[in-house]
């Protein structure tokens, strides 16, 4: 039974292959097709089924009557016919045909992309009506009470500048009054002696005027520099609002202008959005230097997920709002990673360009005891890294070593050194907001010879 079975196989196997082959496959289904009567008669006529083969093998033998060669072309002239035309024929007609309707196809690609984009930018436009109409918006208010701020402060600066104007126009008339009364002290000495003590006394109060003025002065300077301040920080607030508002409405969604804030708040480690605007290291000089926003996954799901629970949003969960946020930063000059990416990122960075090492002043004296030209540097990953608890600083300690031929014989191995690296990226904004990392050396010793 073993062998029937493997000579079984061997069959089957080999007809498969014949049938799957393209010329003898398609051959098959064109005879089948231009036969199809016969093979009807075969399987589906009345009649034995021994007679139908016999009649059958009368018709269609070659061998038994050579007239069916001229007589009977469906047997094989056909078949071969369209065997040829859909083999060699069929995939150039296809491939022009393709590129006939090519045009029209991408015409109506672009057409249905040009009205997406028509429908995202009318959607955003309704977005942005419905925020400024709603009273609960935080944003906006917050906009107007600068405002107010702004035109108190130069309403203040108007009657300031009125009062001294008063003031010299008061003390020019005094000043003219002190003359006469000086043109005519002569008359009395307790005229000349009343006349000088109001002098006294009137510069008395111009010097009490003016530092009461200088005090106005600067408490208006101080409120105008703190409403320049935040009005500086609401433009790029507003970027990462915006971002991320485009981003969700992508899916349908529309949040609140307070959920949004939440959000850009939380991605940059604040405790709310107030605090952010309230932050002076927000500005745009370290929004040049932030380089990093680490993710961290356990703080970003706890406030999404409070987040989107306020704003009753049930169909999606903090990690779909998560990869919204990341795909807003792929379109920033800013990378949203994770601390292990972010510590092997950097150190893919440093073993690149290794061969700087050998500049470091803090490693020439190590290599200056020893007799070696350096020209080799290696570079690893200790697995050390993470947020320094001490000044929030993101850290990656590596481990090194540096070699070389001796410095009068070049075929001597020279003696080599090893060192200690730490990068450190400094904290920008908030917890998360981290700037390039800057690299120390923490220790280096010269190698020992076993």
């Amino acid at each position: 039974m073993k062998i029937l079975e493997d000579v079984w196989n061997s069959v089957r196997g080999n007809v498969k292959s014949r049938v799957t082959d393209p010329i003898i496959g398609v051959f098959i289904l064109s005879w089948s097709l231009f036969n199809w009567d016969k093979l009807a008669i075969l399987f589906f006529g009345v009649g034995d089924f021994e007679a139908r083969v016999i009649k059958l093998s009368g018709e269609m033998s070659f061998t038994s009557d050579p007239n069916l060669i001229l007589l009977n072309l469906e047997l094989w002239l056909f078949p071969i016919l369209l065997t040829l035309f859909y083999v060699f024929l069929w995939p150039s007609i296809s491939a022009r045909v393709a590129i006939i309707v090519s045009p029209t196809e991408l015409k109506r690609h672009k057409q249905l992309i040009d009205s997406e984009i028509e429908k995202s930018i009318e959607q955003k436009n309704l977005n942005k009506a419905r925020l400024r109409v709603d009273p609960k918006n935080k944003f906006l208010e917050q906009e107007i009470e600068i405002d107010l701020a702004i035109a108190k402060s130069n309403a203040e600066r108007i009657e300031q500048d009125n009062f001294a104007a008063k003031e010299k126009a008061k003390e020019a008339k005094e000043s003219k009054e002190r003359a006469i009364q000086e043109r005519k002290g002569a008359a009395s000495i307790a005229a000349e002696a009343k006349a000088k003590e109001d002098k006294a006394k009137l510069e008395l109060q111009q010097k009490e005027r003016t530092e009461d003025h200088e005090k106005i002065m600067l408490k208006i300077s101080t409120a105008e520099h703190k409403a320049t301040l935040a009005s500086h920080r609401f433009p790029s607030a507003y970027l990462f609002l915006t971002k991320v508002s485009e981003s969700i409405n992508m899916d349908s969604v529309v949040m609140s202008m307070d959920g949004l804030s939440r959000c850009v708040a939380a991605i940059f480690g604040y405790d709310d959005f107030q605090k952010l605007l309230g932050d002076k290291n927000f500005n745009n000089e370290n929004l040049k230097q932030l380089k990093y926003v680490i993710c961290d996954p356990s703080y970003l799901t706890e406030k999404f997920t409070e987040i989107l629970e306020e704003e009753n949003i049930e169909d999606y969960d903090s990690k779909w709002l998560i990869e919204h946020v990341d795909a807003v930063f792929e379109e920033l000059p800013y990378d949203f990673i994770y601390e292990k990416p972010l510590s092997e990122k950097i150190y893919e960075e440093v073993d690149i360009n290794s061969a700087e090492l050998l500049t470091y002043d803090s490693l020439s004296g190590t290599m200056a005891e020893t007799d070696t030209l350096f020209d080799e540097v290696y570079v690893e990953p200790t697995g050390s890294y993470g947020i320094d608890s001490t000044d929030g600083s993101f850290f990656v300690d590596l481990t090194g070593s540096a070699s070389g031929s001796h410095r009068k014989d070049a075929d001597i191995r020279g003696q080599g050194i090893d060192f200690k690296l730490r990068a450190k990226c400094s904290v920008l904004l908030g917890k998360f907001g981290y700037s390039e990392y800057e690299l120390d050396v923490i220790s280096s010793g010269v190698e020992e010879f076993t």
